[in-house]
C-alpha cells in the first residue's frame, strides 16, 4: 500500500513541529511582544541551535502551524509585510495535542 507523497510531506513537517512551538513561545514571552514580523521570527528560530532548518523551511512549517492551530497563532497582512501573532493566553499543551492529532490523521 502507498501513500501520497504530498501526505509523507506534511507528515514529516508534522513531526518537527513540537520543538518549533516550543520555540516560539519562548521567543514571544522574552520579546514580551504579542506580534512580530514573520521574517524576524523565522530568523530567530532558525538560528535556534536545537532546530537544524533553513529559513525558508522554518517558513514553511510556521505557516502549516498557523492552518494546524489558528486560534494560538495567526498570520497578520501590515503594510505589505506579515506579522506573526501569538495568543500567549492559549496552554501550550492544547497546541501540542493539535499537533498530535493532526500527526494521528495523516497516519490513518
Amino acid at each position: 500500500m502507498t501513500r501520497d507523497p504530498q501526505k509523507d510531506k506534511e507528515l514529516a513537517m508534522v513531526e518537527r513541529l513540537e520543538p518549533i512551538v516550543r520555540c516560539l513561545r519562548v521567543l514571544y514571552v522574552s520579546a514580551g511582544k504579542g506580534s512580530m514580523l514573520l521574517g524576524d521570527v523565522t530568523q530567530d528560530i532558525a538560528t535556534n541551535p536545537r532546530i537544524t532548518m533553513a529559513q525558508t523551511v522554518v517558513d514553511e512549517h510556521v505557516r502549516l502551524l498557523v492552518k494546524i492551530c489558528p486560534t494560538w497563532l495567526t498570520l497578520v497582512n501590515l503594510r505589505k509585510k506579515e506579522y506573526l501573532k501569538l495568543n500567549r493566553n492559549l496552554d501550550t499543551n492544547i497546541v501540542l495535542d493539535a499537533i498530535k492529532t493532526k500527526e494521528n490523521q495523516l497516519l490513518s
